[in-house]
């Protein structure tokens, strides 16, 4: 038996490695070339855009601010009254609503207060039309970019009645003025560059603001992606898929789904039952405050507070009658401000109403509202609710103020 010798087996033969610099031009070849892809593509977004069809009032987030735009846009009237405020007047409003009608209120789409045009209906003998922009964590920039942007020409009301508060002014976990939902969507809808240049942007916002200056596609991406949202409802609706504005998922998923996107709202996210149905115990929400209040943001307030004035300059120049509500709080939540803050805005405020002729209401004194009639430290329930708009209008009738808009 001869036993074979195993066969060789041949040593792979290895390429000889590119030069360095070869491999670097490849690279470099392939940035250029994407490079003048992207530059092609937008010189042609460029010259394509008359062409887009786009609707500054459009976003592909269904924010409070646009719901309550939305909705503004299809009242058959102009209101004679505009509410301003943070989540404070919004409270008031929603909470005051449902506990009155004796049914719940959709926050999404519930922009009215029949409250308030009730009970000036019944002191007056006519029915001032009302109209809510009150949004959660509004700060006065917030309610000036309402103001310049919406409240103009057929759409300016009589009067605006603006609900504020020291956090509406000084706020620590505001990084910037510009960073808000309202301001990021106001921007589109009207001219907001002086604010925006007042503003002190951060690094990245900086960044950002370099690249829409060098980049058209960039710029606007927001109408890319209200054109992208619409191409794809028009595709599932050709398949059976019409109703995209409202969320039936379990709650669980949803509140995970807010924590990424906590900016798109549906039409039927949030309802506000009547007072006491169910009962919702007293919340204690200091630890938030002691948060918005943890040191003295000096900065903040007065640019805060010159962003009011600008409102009260602009109410004085449209002919609109702006009216400041010092809107309710518990003594604990004053108890979580900086030593002398609430005292040094209590008189900021009265000198600027009174420069600009401004009424001021002051709805946070001592026994107009005890602890029965608030949610938690800040907040009202139903029935303060009701009682906040029954002392405020009593308060609007008594200083006279023109509540009818005339034609």
């Amino acid at each position: 038996m001869v036993v074979q010798a195993p066969a060789k087996i041949p040593t792979p033969v290895r390429s000889k490695p590119q030069p360095t610099r070869i491999r670097t031009a490849r690279y470099l070849s392939y940035v250029l070339v994407a490079v003048a892809v992207l530059a092609l593509l937008d010189v042609g977004a460029r010259i394509s855009y008359p062409h887009w069809n786009i609707d500054r009032y459009d976003s592909p987030n269904k924010s409070w601010i646009w719901w309550a735009v939305s909705d503004f846009h299809k009242q058959q009237q102009t209101p004679d009254v505009v509410l301003l405020g943070s989540s404070l007047m919004l409270e008031a409003l929603n909470t005051g609503d449902a506990t009155y009608l004796k049914h719940p209120q959709n926050v999404s789409l519930h922009h009215t207060s029949t409250c308030l045009q009730d009970d000036l209906g019944a002191k007056l003998g006519y029915k001032p039309r009302t109209f809510s922009f009150a949004i959660a964590g509004q700060m006065a920039s917030d309610a000036y970019a309402i103001a310049s942007t919406l409240l103009n020409g057929q759409s300016k009301p009589t009067t605006i009645v603006y609900g504020i508060a020291p956090r509406d002014f000084m706020d620590n976990t505001l990084t910037n003025v510009t960073t808000t939902e309202t301001f990021r969507y106001l921007s589109r809808v009207g001219d907001l560059s002086k604010t925006i240049s007042a503003s002190k942007p951060s690094f990245f916002e900086v960044i950002d603001h370099w690249f829409e200056n060098i980049s058209f596609i960039y710029k606007h991406r927001v109408d890319l992606a209200c054109i992208e949202q619409h191409a794809a409802k028009a595709l599932l609706a050709s398949i059976g898929h019409h109703d995209l504005d409202t969320y039936n998922v379990p709650f669980e998923l949803r509140r995970i789904a807010l924590k990424e996107v906590f900016e798109d709202v549906a039409s039927n996210e949030t309802m506000v039952c009547p007072y006491g149905n169910p009962p919702v115990p007293y919340l204690d929400n200091l630890a938030e405050y002691r948060q918005r209040y943890a040191h003295m943001n000096a900065k903040m307030f007065k640019s805060q507070l010159g962003y009011l004035e600008q409102l009260l300059q602009y109410g004085k120049e449209q002919n609109i009658n702006v009216v400041l509500v010092n809107m309710p709080l518990t003594t604990d939540n004053v108890a979580t401000m900086p030593p002398g803050f609430y005292e040094n805005y209590l008189a900021q405020i009265a000198d600027m109403s009174g420069k600009y002729k401004s009424k001021l209401v002051d709805l946070n004194r001592p026994g107009m509202f005890n602890r029965g009639y608030f949610a938690d430290s800040a907040h009202l329930n139903g029935l303060g609710g009701m009682r906040f708009f029954e002392l405020l209008s009593q308060s609007l009738v008594d200083n006279h103020v023109e509540l009818r808009r005339t034609k």
